[in-house]
Protein backbone atom coordinates (compact mmCIF):
# COMPACT_ATOMS: atom_id res chain seq x y z
CA UNK A 1 0.00 0.00 0.00
CA UNK A 2 1.01 3.45 -0.31
CA UNK A 3 2.17 5.32 2.74
CA UNK A 4 1.54 8.90 4.58
CA UNK A 5 4.28 10.21 2.83
CA UNK A 6 3.77 9.18 -0.43
CA UNK A 7 -0.45 10.26 0.10
CA UNK A 8 1.51 14.02 1.54
CA UNK A 9 3.55 13.87 -1.62
CA UNK A 10 0.78 13.36 -3.92
CA UNK A 11 -1.67 16.10 -1.61
CA UNK A 12 1.10 18.79 -1.80
CA UNK A 13 0.75 18.50 -5.71
CA UNK A 14 -2.99 17.44 -5.86
CA UNK A 15 -4.74 19.05 -2.94
CA UNK A 16 -6.37 17.59 -0.59
CA UNK A 17 -7.85 13.36 -1.47
CA UNK A 18 -11.07 12.19 -0.79
CA UNK A 19 -11.19 9.80 2.60
CA UNK A 20 -12.56 6.99 1.14
CA UNK A 21 -9.70 7.26 -1.49
CA UNK A 22 -6.73 7.96 1.11
CA UNK A 23 -7.82 4.72 3.25
CA UNK A 24 -8.43 2.42 0.28
CA UNK A 25 -4.63 3.33 -0.92
CA UNK A 26 -3.41 2.69 2.66
CA UNK A 27 -4.93 -0.14 3.50
CA UNK A 28 -5.47 -2.40 0.71
CA UNK A 29 -2.37 -4.62 -0.29
CA UNK A 30 -0.60 -3.43 -3.54
CA UNK A 31 -1.00 -7.57 -4.74
CA UNK A 32 -4.57 -7.21 -3.81
CA UNK A 33 -4.93 -4.22 -5.60
CA UNK A 34 -2.79 -5.54 -8.89
CA UNK A 35 -5.02 -8.28 -9.01
CA UNK A 36 -8.53 -6.97 -8.63
CA UNK A 37 -8.17 -3.20 -9.82
CA UNK A 38 -5.11 -3.36 -12.32
CA UNK A 39 -6.19 0.17 -13.80
CA UNK A 40 -6.08 1.99 -10.84
CA UNK A 41 -2.68 4.01 -10.13
CA UNK A 42 -0.99 2.40 -7.39
CA UNK A 43 1.74 5.29 -7.21
CA UNK A 44 1.89 8.88 -6.41
CA UNK A 45 3.90 9.85 -9.90
CA UNK A 46 1.19 8.31 -12.30
CA UNK A 47 -1.52 9.46 -10.15
CA UNK A 48 0.23 13.20 -10.27
CA UNK A 49 1.13 13.37 -13.74
CA UNK A 50 -2.03 12.25 -15.62
CA UNK A 51 -4.06 14.41 -13.22
CA UNK A 52 -1.89 17.67 -13.18
CA UNK A 53 -2.24 16.93 -17.70
CA UNK A 54 -6.06 16.87 -17.08
CA UNK A 55 -5.98 19.96 -14.97
CA UNK A 56 -3.60 22.31 -17.78
CA UNK A 57 -5.90 20.55 -20.77
CA UNK A 58 -8.89 19.56 -19.61
CA UNK A 59 -9.97 19.54 -23.18
CA UNK A 60 -8.03 16.59 -23.73
CA UNK A 61 -9.93 14.10 -21.48
CA UNK A 62 -13.87 14.85 -21.88
CA UNK A 63 -17.55 13.34 -20.04
CA UNK A 64 -20.84 12.49 -21.31
CA UNK A 65 -23.54 13.79 -19.46
CA UNK A 66 -26.79 12.01 -18.96
CA UNK A 67 -28.26 14.75 -21.27
CA UNK A 68 -26.32 13.27 -24.29
CA UNK A 69 -23.73 16.52 -24.21
CA UNK A 70 -20.20 16.28 -24.38
CA UNK A 71 -17.88 18.38 -21.64
CA UNK A 72 -14.28 19.10 -20.42
CA UNK A 73 -12.87 17.08 -17.86
CA UNK A 74 -14.28 18.80 -14.40
CA UNK A 75 -11.93 20.10 -12.48
CA UNK A 76 -12.63 19.26 -9.51
CA UNK A 77 -13.06 14.96 -10.42
CA UNK A 78 -9.80 13.11 -9.38
CA UNK A 79 -8.42 10.41 -12.15
CA UNK A 80 -7.43 7.10 -10.29
CA UNK A 81 -7.48 4.93 -13.29
CA UNK A 82 -6.82 4.43 -16.68
CA UNK A 83 -8.49 1.23 -18.38
CA UNK A 84 -8.05 2.37 -22.13
CA UNK A 85 -8.60 5.51 -24.15
CA UNK A 86 -12.41 5.56 -23.85
CA UNK A 87 -12.86 4.50 -20.21
CA UNK A 88 -11.31 6.01 -17.30
CA UNK A 89 -12.10 5.67 -13.44
CA UNK A 90 -12.06 8.71 -11.39
CA UNK A 91 -13.81 10.38 -8.12
CA UNK A 92 -16.32 12.82 -7.89
CA UNK A 93 -16.93 14.59 -5.01
CA UNK A 94 -20.50 14.92 -4.81
CA UNK A 95 -21.09 11.35 -4.74
CA UNK A 96 -19.54 8.41 -3.07
CA UNK A 97 -17.90 5.62 -4.78
CA UNK A 98 -15.86 5.25 -7.78
CA UNK A 99 -17.02 5.84 -11.08
CA UNK A 100 -16.27 4.86 -14.34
Amino acid sequence: PMTESDLARAEGKLGPLPAAYRRFLLDVPAAERREWLPHWYSAVGPLVRRNRGIRRHPHGLTVWHPDGTEHPWPADWLLIGDADGERCVFLRPDAPGVWE
